[in-house]
């Protein structure tokens, strides 16, 4: 029994919130090193060079350094300027800058060689930041001339390189940085030498704070999400989001265009869940569309992150729930919690959790353009791609205990938390003591109450469909759900009124006797829209009347009455029995036996979730070698096959015949008791044509 003060955890309320503050936290200058060399020979005697380095240890001072060497005929110049302008202040838009034109030239093929060359390392800290709200700094520069070498990179304190620019072109990305140390390393050098005889090298390096525009946020500026001929809009944190990847919504218009991606980028809330993984017991959500770092914060307003997945298992279920299946929405890539924004190629989930698992696309991550820290899941196969955090997208997430998957067993008293995840999460869903003060004797009772389910009868086969059946003691719907997963099954989903009837007579009644079941029908990502566990939209149903009224938040379905067979539907934690459904495994074209047909579905979905037999992800080997393993006809009920011995193997059609004719329960099943199962007793039978 729950405790009586406890509140009921309702539905997840539909939340609007803005975008996280932009430009969080402060960068202080810890270093500044600028060197510089020039170098000439003519082949004879001692080259000619130059140098210079500077390396302040109070003040960042602008540094000019403009100088030419000769050694005739071969000439070097280094012509260079840096800015470090009061990075310390936290505030400024432009925070260290480096101007250079590197030259290197040979008047004649007879001379040595020129070189010129400079090097900048600038060690700065970043604080009062987070992966959810960063400190924003913007990377610009690039390089012209078709000589010499060029690296920009930003390294982290462990000396990993989270951004590295392209030697050549231009460059403009936006990194989103946490709390810790970094430097920027900027390295570049021309070499006249062989049949090189010279050239010129330009290159320049702008270190920016990202900052709201000044115009953002102002009142009267406008809507974010509504178009106008001048720039900026009224919402400081989503104009300068938008501003940060379209500069042109901050510089001329606020036009169609700006408000598009602010309405796709800003504004994020949940459209469906939650939803509980009967593995896990975790609970899921679905946000609108919007920039990874404003999901995090929508995520952050329940106390959720964005989705951890630790293996293979869970990420399939999460591409099957929750980015296909969802009613009212099409499939559609999704947001999930892992980031590289501290140290590039360093992968962290948002939530702190450890996991070592990844479903990576062939290809990916490739930091592609640069700035793509943001991990993202492709509705059609599970795998992952990198994104920048202005790609908006739906995001997944995820609630729950920390604690729970250790301490004692959920079946004893002890301290907070129990080694049963599902049931530890379970149960501290509606009874938080038992997770943030004792694992108590009642927090014990409701668990033999919710999550101590097992088989009770079984199996029992269905002649029409050739699966196997299965009634489970008494627990809660996503307990009996989780059961069948690890069957290879699932809660019972009955696709007609003869197989309902069936489930009714056999199941409901005979097998245990009379007993209310729950059914593999809910509505918990879309209030009303009832689908299956296997995702698509119920197509039989059979309400009693006045249901599914959703009393309670009612989201789980039962087989209510044992007379009729009409369905109800009720909350999670009732305690009651469930009817597991064991599909023929490879059996994809439902006719009763795998074969060549079964086969070429298979093959036909090679390397997509499609014939996916092992909840892996993928259909693959593995696969393959489930559908070999049960080649040939499904299961068979023997009610509607004669044999020598007395009974068949469904209750309720052994009930059925016998009443009629005692001899099949006495002697033999013999022909004649085949053919009362095909027509007199059919309905529990299914034996008919």
């Amino acid at each position: 029994m729950l405790r009586s003060v406890l509140p009921v955890l309702l539905a997840v309320p539909l939340v609007s919130i803005v975008a996280p503050a932009m430009a969080a936290g402060t960068l202080t200058a810890t270093s500044d090193n600028r060197s510089g060399s020039i170098f000439a020979t003519n082949g004879s005697g001692d080259p000619e060079q130059s140098s210079y380095n500077v390396d302040p240890s109070n003040a960042f001072d602008p540094a000019v350094f403009n100088q030419c060497v000769t050694d005739s005929p071969s000439k070097a110049c280094l012509n260079t300027s840096s800015a470090f302008i009061d990075l310390a202040g936290g505030n400024v838009v432009t925070g260290f800058s480096i101007d250079s034109v590197l030259t290197a030239m040979k008047n004649s093929a007879s001379a040595n060689q020129a070189k010129s060359e400079e090097n900048l390392l600038l060690g700065f800290k970043v604080t009062g930041a987070s992966a959810a709200d960063p400190y924003k700094v913007r990377v610009q520069g690039g390089r012209t001339g078709s000589v010499g070498t060029f690296s920009v990179k930003v390294k982290n304190g462990a000396n990993a390189t989270i951004y590295s620019a392209p030697a050549t072109g231009t460059f403009d990305v936006t990194l989103d940085l946490v709390n810790g140390d970094y430097k920027l390393e900027i390295a570049a050098s021309i070499i006249a030498t062989g049949s090189s005889i010279g050239g010129t090298f330009d290159y320049s390096v702008d270190f920016t704070k990202v900052v709201p525009p000044p115009g953002c946020g102002v009142p009267g500026a406008g809507s974010c999400t509504v178009s106008k001929t001048t720039p900026f809009c009224d919402d400081a944190a989503c104009c300068t989001l938008v501003c940060s990847f379209d500069p042109f919504c901050c510089q001329t218009a606020w036009d169609s265009a700006c408000a598009t991606e602010a309405s796709a980028s800003c504004y994020p809330e949940f459209i469906a869940g939650p939803i509980i993984d009967p593995i896990s017991g975790r609970t899921h959500s679905l946000t609108s569309t919007g920039a990874w770092s404003v999901t995090n914060e929508l995520a952050a307003t329940t106390n959720e992150n964005l989705v951890t997945i630790r293996n293979a298992r869970e990420n399939e279920w999460i591409r099957a729930n929750l980015l296909n299946n969802v009613p009212g929405f099409l499939p559609a890539e999704a947001w999930i919690g892992l980031n590289d924004v501290a140290a590039e190629g360093a992968y962290v989930w948002d939530s702190g959790i450890p996991s070592a698992f990844t479903a990576w696309a062939p290809g990916e991550p490739n930091n592609n353009a640069g700035g793509e820290d943001f991990t993202a899941m492709k509705p059609a196969n599970g795998r992952w791609n990198d994104l920048p955090t202005s790609s908006a997208r739906r995001a997944v997430t995820e609630f729950a205990h920390a604690i729970c998957g250790t301490g004692g067993s959920c079946y004893s008293t002890h301290g907070p938390g129990c080694n049963d995840e599902a049931c530890c999460n379970l149960i501290c869903g509606v009874d938080p003591f038992c997770c943030t003060n004792a694992w108590d004797s009642l927090c014990v009772g409701e668990a033999e109450d919710s999550c101590a389910t097992v088989i009770a009868a079984g199996p029992f086969i269905n002649p029409k469909t050739k699966h196997k059946y299965y009634v489970t003691s008494s627990g809660a719907w996503s307990t009996a759900q989780g059961l069948a997963m690890e069957m290879g099954g699932y809660l019972a989903i009955p696709d007609s009124a003869a197989e309902n009837e069936w489930i009714r007579l056999n199941l409901a009644n005979a097998a245990v006797g009379p007993t209310q079941l729950w059914l593999g029908v809910h509505d918990q990502l879309v209030e009303n829209s009832f689908q299956t566990v296997l995702g698509p939209v119920v197509a039989y149903t059979n309400w009693g009347n006045g249901e599914p009224n959703n009393q309670n938040n009612e989201d789980f379905t039962i087989l209510s009455n044992t007379t009729t067979g009409k369905w109800n539907d009720v909350p999670n934690l009732l305690s009651l029995r469930a009817v597991i459904e064991v599909p023929c495994a490879g059996d994809f074209n439902q006719d009763g036996k795998v074969d060549g047909g079964d086969l070429g579905v298979l093959l036909g979905a090679w390397s997509t979730a499609g014939a996916d037999l092992t909840l892996d992800g993928v259909t693959d080997g593995a696969d393959l070698g489930v559908l070999l393993g049960g080649w040939g006809n499904c299961a068979a009920s023997n009610c509607c096959s004669a044999h020598g011995t007395p009974s068949c193997d469904q209750p309720a059609c052994t009930t059925c015949v016998c009443d009629l004719d005692p001899f099949c329960c006495n002697n033999m099943w013999d022909s004649i008791c085949v053919g009362e199962a095909g027509d007199e007793c059919n309905a529990a039978c299914q034996c008919g044509a």
